[in-house]
Formats: structure tokens, C-alpha cells, sequence
């Protein structure tokens, strides 16, 4: 659950008498680093996701276009 430094920083602070000022800090660094990794997800997924959009806009394009095209074809 926590990394060796955090454990080493609670074991410091408990010898010392300050367990509640240690607790707060290493809650505060995890959602810290929990943060940076969820902005690392949304960076990631995000060209996914606009990529995804445009292939759905093309097939939604070809979808609409493909029948007219056709009849132009049939009828020249």
C-alpha cells in the first residue's frame, strides 16, 4: 500500500511523536501521484478517443453519400 519511503517517513514520525503531520503528508504525495497518473491516462486516451470520433464522422459520411453516388452512376 506504501512505498519504502513513505514507510521509512511513518516510522520517523512515530519515534518523533508527529505520526499526524507524516500521515498527512504521505496521503497528500499519494493522491498527488495518483493524479499525475490519471493525466497521464486522459493524455494518453485522448488521440484514441478524437481518432475514434473521426472514424465513426467517416462512416456516418460514407453511410450518407455511398446511395447517391450509386444512383448517379446507375442513371449516367
Amino acid at each position: 500500500m506504501i512505498g519504502r519511503a513513505d514507510r521509512a517517513l511513518l516510522q520517523a514520525a512515530e519515534r518523533a511523536g508527529n505520526l499526524a503531520w507524516a500521515l498527512g503528508e504521505v496521503a497528500a504525495g499519494q493522491r498527488r501521484r495518483w493524479m499525475y497518473q490519471m493525466q497521464t491516462a486522459v493524455n494518453l486516451l485522448y488521440p484514441v478517443v478524437i481518432l475514434l470520433m473521426g472514424a465513426f464522422v467517416l462512416w456516418v459520411m460514407v453511410a450518407l453519400f455511398s446511395p447517391p453516388v450509386e444512383l448517379i452512376h446507375i442513371l449516367t
